[in-house]
């Protein structure tokens, strides 16, 4: 019997990525937290970052489509529709995995990753995505200098699709 594993992403957007961790992984719970652009800080703003610039009626349909999407796994899901950095702080639970794609400006990241750190089981993983995107080698975002700020005696594993991966003990 396999042991249930249970992920977090931060930053939901319309599902996708949450909808094929869930279909691929039949032991796994999965928590989705998303403000669904109910509050975007400042420095998101100005990252240049195209999802900071949507209007409302569009976060409304990304939201619709990840509750759709998401629905046949009800039964090991919770959906969070909350301030990312208020849900940590209620948060309970802890994680084998949190993936984080929210707010890709430094602040966002630095802010993101402290705020969920404390949430990661020990030998679980922290990561998130668009870890040198040229947007953010451009210097636009900042997810790079940020996690390797937090990170930098640490092993960050990259992978595919601009994604990285850290492993807290």
């Amino acid at each position: 019997v396999s042991q249930s594993r249970y992920f977090a992403e931060i930053g939901v957007n319309c599902g996708h990525n949450a909808n094929c961790v869930m279909h691929f992984s039949p032991n796994t719970y999965g928590t989705f937290i998303d403000n669904w652009g109910s509050s975007i800080d400042e420095s998101y703003l100005l990252s240049k970052d195209k999802l900071a610039q949507w209007d409302s009626q569009k976060w409304i349909n990304s939201k619709d489509q990840a509750i759709r999407l998401l629905s046949n796994y009800k039964d090991r899901i919770d959906i969070i529709h909350s301030d990312l950095y208020e849900a940590a702080l209620n948060n309970k639970q802890q994680f084998d995995l949190i993936y984080l794609d929210a707010d890709h400006s430094y602040e966002g990241t630095k802010k993101s990753i402290l705020a969920w750190l404390p949430h990661v089981k020990s030998g679980g993983y922290i990561g998130g995505h668009d870890y040198e995107h040229p947007m953010d080698l451009a210097g636009h975002w900042g997810v790079k200098k940020a996690v390797s700020e937090l990170f930098n005696n640490s092993v960050i594993e990259l992978g595919d699709e601009f994604t990285w991966f850290v492993r807290i003990n």
